[in-house]
């Protein structure tokens, strides 16, 4: 079998011996976390190693019912067309869903063109205007943001408080 460059395994957790925790979003975007589970998934290819990554789409994970104690989704749902399927396909392979999202106020929220929805208290979705102008704004900001010039370092520390502001919700 060639070379592909990753690593396959088999997962052999039965149901009532879970204890695997799920990320599901650690890939390779512009504000990347920390990976937050064992067994980490995302559409793109994360930039640093992570032991056990599979890449595939969210709203179709590759596992067994309730395969994993709990399934963290941080900032991952924006990225989502439907995000109320995707939280329907997390809850399947997981028993608590541990969420992470921008609040209103979160500058990064604004930087990421990428973004199909905003997200807002209660699991409500509300899809952003995809528009040129929308997009070239966000890239500017994303750009300003991510840049290591002065200007760029001296305006992150002035914002730090509305850059990081984040809500966290668990579903059981």
């Amino acid at each position: 079998m060639p070379d592909l460059g990753f690593t396959t395994f088999q997962i052999t957790a039965t149901p009532g011996d879970i204890t695997m925790k799920l990320d599901v979003g650690c890939g390779g975007g512009t504000f990347q976390t920390a990976a937050q589970g064992e067994i980490c998934v995302d559409i793109d290819i994360p930039r640093t190693h992570l032991e056990y990554f599979v890449r595939c789409d969210a709203d179709h994970l590759p596992f067994k019912d309730r395969q994993f104690e709990t399934v963290f989704a941080y900032n991952l749902l924006e990225h989502m067309k439907y995000p109320y399927v995707t939280i329907k396909e997390l809850r399947r392979v997981g028993g608590v869903l541990k969420i992470r999202q921008d609040r209103i106020l979160c500058l990064a929220s604004y930087a990421t063109p990428e973004h199909y929805q905003f997200q807002l208290p209660r699991m409500i979705f509300l899809p952003y205007p995809r528009t040129k102008v929308g997009i070239e704004l966000s890239k500017r900001l994303r750009s300003l943001l991510t840049s290591r010039s002065r200007p760029s370092v001296l305006f992150r520390f002035l914002v730090r408080p509305i850059i990081t502001r984040h809500y966290y919700l668990e579903l059981r």
